[in-house]
């Protein structure tokens, strides 16, 4: 980690681990990957840390409507615990960190959409995974975010969103 500027955490879960038990073992991946993650900074002397979780983790589940936190806290229960553990280690840290949350992810192509921070999510609410890797890349150094969990999305659009229903179901 010497000489680093940053580290960006995108670990995550298949989704059978997703769900726990009774479907899968408990993992402990996100928690204990970050704990590891955040000793080798320190021990690195590298500040900067860049994590992406999820929208409805943590704080921004007062952003989810009815149906979405729904599915995300209850369907998928563990998981959720498992984020919240996530984000509660990144914030007892000192280091220099963000919390990237973003809605659903696509595989659409970068720059299609204005990004909004902090919007209400919903069935309606998406944003492409190269759209988000490009503002983790942006935030590096926005000494602004520092300390900030920022939920990330393309304001919610009735056409882009049948879209992105389509695509997912055809895959």
């Amino acid at each position: 980690m010497r000489g680093q500027q940053a580290v960006i955490c995108t670990l995550g879960l298949p989704t059978r681990q997703a769900m726990g038990p009774p479907f899968a073992r408990r993992s402990y991946v996100l928690s204990t990957g970050t704990e590891n993650i955040i000793k080798a900074m320190e021990h690195g002397k590298v500040r900067r840390l860049v994590c992406v979780t999820a929208i409805g983790t943590g704080d921004s589940v007062r952003q989810c409507t009815l149906a979405t936190k729904l599915t995300l806290r209850y369907g998928l229960h563990w998981l959720f615990r498992e984020k919240d553990r996530q984000e509660t280690i990144i914030d007892h840290s000192d280091l220099d960190w963000t919390v990237v949350r973003p809605t659903a992810l696509t595989n659409g192509r970068r720059g299609g959409h204005v990004i909004s921070k902090d919007v209400r999510s919903g069935v309606l609410t998406h944003i492409s995974r190269a759209d988000v890797a490009a503002w983790i890349v942006r935030s590096i150094d926005q000494s602004t975010d520092y300390q900030k969990a920022v939920t990330l999305s393309y304001p919610p659009r009735l056409g882009d969103s049948l879209r992105w229903l389509r695509d997912y179901l055809s895959a």
